[in-house]
């Protein structure tokens, strides 16, 4: 172990217990880069049964996160009993900063770990505040990433979480299932987003300012704004011109923060795009299976009780117009008995019971003949009740048939068996 890293350990590498939560601190590790020209180091701890605390030091270099990833992963298996359902609380107070790719593939970790319930970061430097803020700005890892200012409001954070994980009302509710919203918003989007990021650099630079010690900082605060209207935000990469700003090593510093932060919007919008696309390439896909799709498909939203959408094949079913199914009111068409039944099945969803997904339906087509339809569906939840149904149609007029004519013919069988 170096000089260094004996005289810098943090407190969870020597003590016991968390004077803040009253928890048992075990396991104490340390990762250090393996690679000669690397600064990094990551200690870390067990904090009760599912808190991982972790303290990362210098710079992050891709290669150097796939080796504490892979490391991690030993720790977790090792320790942690269940290697789900962790929470990581990350001290970044002497992170000096970390470089394009090793920033994506953390996004990508986090968006994509079974294992993480949450991370937490605390004492953040000015620059990964903003960092913090793009990030969430752009809705990634809405429900994941968090940071705070100072560890017992770490605790005090996860703590919460916790309790919310435990709690039937809060947590384990079918809006857990359901997907973020907004994750990949319209490309239209991009321009507020790119606006957005020059105030919140505006800012930023104001606060940096704000910090620096000694006369004529002012000076230099227009000729800051100045480097600003020169980035062209709908491009990649950073240009500055030249300037006498950069005879202060300070602002230097914030020209060379800027080409650091540009270069993450860069990544991230280029990310954002690609997953637009396929996103809109899949949508295609969906609108045309569903559309030569051999089975009824239709869209139910349970606020109007309305039909929202239909395709051609379940049209053809029912002999209506779509026109007609997404005016009318569902049950009309339903026979007595059929309504019955869904009044019924949906009497229960409202009150939280568990319904099958599958269920027969007998109908009246718009010549008056009768059929017998399967309904598969699967239904959205928003605050544990019921928003809209997708459900898969299929006519079933002649199977009814045929076990009526078989019951008819046989009385005392069961053929439900």
């Amino acid at each position: 172990m170096t000089e260094s890293l004996q005289k810098s350990r943090t407190w969870f590498m020597i003590r016991s217990k968390c004077d803040v939560s009253d928890q048992t601190v075990s396991h104490p590790e340390v990762f250090i880069s393996r690679h000669p020209k690397n600064n990094y180091i990551a200690e870390m701890a067990k904090l009760g049964e599912n808190i991982l605390l972790i303290k990362e030091t210098g710079y992050l270099s891709d290669q150097d996160l796939v080796d504490v990833l892979h490391y991690l992963d030993i720790y977790i298996s090792r320790y942690f009993e269940k290697p789900k359902g962790i929470f990581f609380l990350l001290d970044i107070k002497d992170l000096k900063g970390a470089d394009s790719e090793a920033r994506k593939r953390y996004i990508d970790y986090l968006k994509n770990s079974d294992i993480i319930v949450s991370m937490v970061l605390y004492n953040l430097s000015t620059l990964f505040k903003f960092s913090y803020k793009l990030t969430k700005r752009l809705h990634l890892l809405n429900d994941r990433l968090h940071a705070v200012d100072t560890y017992p409001q770490a605790i005090g954070l996860i703590q919460k979480r916790i309790a919310r994980k435990h709690n039937p009302t809060v947590s384990g509710s079918c809006r857990d299932h359901l997907p973020e919203p907004g994750l990949f918003p319209p490309v239209s989007k991009r321009n507020t987003i790119a606006e957005t990021m020059v105030t919140e650099m505006k800012l930023f630079l104001f606060n940096f300012i704000n910090r620096l010690n000694g006369a004529g900082t002012e000076h230099y605060v227009e000729e800051l704004l100045r480097q600003i209207q020169f980035i062209n935000w709908y491009a990649e990469g950073y240009d500055p011109p030249d300037s006498n700003i950069y005879k202060h090593p300070s602002f230097r510093k914030v020209i060379d923060a800027i080409g650091f932060i540009k270069s993450e919007i860069d990544a991230l919008l280029n990310e954002r795009a690609e997953a637009e696309l396929t996103l809109r390439e899949s949508e295609a896909k969906y609108r045309q299976l569903v559309a030569h799709a051999k089975a009824g498909i239709l869209e139910y939203d349970y606020a109007t009780n309305r039909i929202i959408d239909v395709n051609d094949y379940f049209l053809q079913i029912t002999e209506y117009s779509k026109d007609e199914l997404l005016s009318i009111n569902p049950l009309e068409i339903l026979t007595e008995e059929s309504r019955n039944l869904f009044l019924e099945r949906l009497k229960q969803l409202m009150s939280g019971v568990k319904i099958s997904q599958d269920i027969d339906y007998e109908f009246v087509t718009r010549s008056g003949m009768k059929k017998w339809v399967l309904f598969n569906t699967y239904i959205f939840y928003e605050n544990d009740l019921p928003q809209k149904a997708n459900v898969v149609i299929t006519d079933i007029t002649k199977l009814k048939s045929q076990q009526q004519h078989q019951m008819d013919q046989f009385p005392s069988a069961d053929f439900n068996n």
